[in-house]
């Protein structure tokens, strides 16, 4: 099951050793260890940090950069973090939003960030490459682990085998793949962001009951297994 050494499945511990970040810093590899990130040593790390996510629109209302212009948008957030590193804040680890800005076809309305009918596959590969891989390569080099989360959020309900289960193994599938990502052992991948209702054995949809969860464990298992197949040895976060 999901119980695997390096499978985070819980929020992340309240107390333990915290490393302040600076550039070219001697990383630990981490692993988990129950329901806590540990060294090699054996410390817990406990990860303090900030999220980035890579549209005009949350870099300051599109003030800053539009129009898909990927070096405007890596020489902002790469300033971003230089400049919060610099002010001194304590930070270790950046959480990296796959935005749909860039995976979405261009023009094609939708409902919000659960929308899933306007992603473009060869789109979300052109800027994995182009814009997300950089990023993460570039917070490790500043002395930050990465989290990576897949572009938008949950559909409000979700069942096994349903086309956002689909589109989260297509995505995870090919991340999986791209030895930038899985050849670095600070970055860690977050398999989807805000799961609300699950359908349960009996149809229904919930959140709170025995069928929900073992459905919720089985959903991000399917998605757990391509990876592993796929030679990811990465952290992997679990929604709950």
């Amino acid at each position: 099951m999901i119980g695997l050494r390096k499978l985070l499945t819980a929020v992340m511990a309240t107390c333990g050793l915290v490393a302040v970040a600076w550039p070219g810093m001697d990383m630990p590899v981490l692993h988990v260890d129950g329901r806590y990130l540990k060294d090699d040593a054996g410390n817990v790390v406990n990860l303090h940090g900030f999220a980035q996510t890579y549209s005009p629109w949350f870099n300051e209302r599109g003030t800053k950069w539009n129009n898909y212009d990927v070096n405007g948008c890596l020489e902002y957030n790469k300033k971003k973090i230089d400049e919060l590193l610099e002010a001194g804040w304590k930070m270790n680890f950046v959480r990296i939003h796959m935005d749909p800005y860039w995976s979405n076809t261009p023009g094609v309305s939708t409902t919000g960030e659960n929308d899933i009918s306007a992603f473009d596959f060869n789109r979300f590969r052109t800027y994995l490459s182009q814009v997300f891989i950089p990023m993460a390569e570039y917070a490790v080099s500043k002395g930050l682990y990465v989290v990576m989360r897949p572009p938008g959020v949950c559909p409000e309900k979700i069942e096994i085998g349903d086309a956002y289960h689909k589109y989260l193994k297509r995505v995870w599938g090919y991340v999986s793949t791209q030895s930038r990502l899985t050849d670095n052992p600070h970055i860690m991948f977050e398999l989807a962001n805000e799961p609300v209702q699950i359908m349960d054995n009996d149809g229904q949809f919930g959140s709170n009951t025995d069928g929900c969860f073992k459905n919720l464990t089985a959903y991000f298992q399917e998605i757990v297994d391509l990876m592993r197949g796929n030679g990811c040895e990465n952290i992997l976060w679990i929604p709950g």
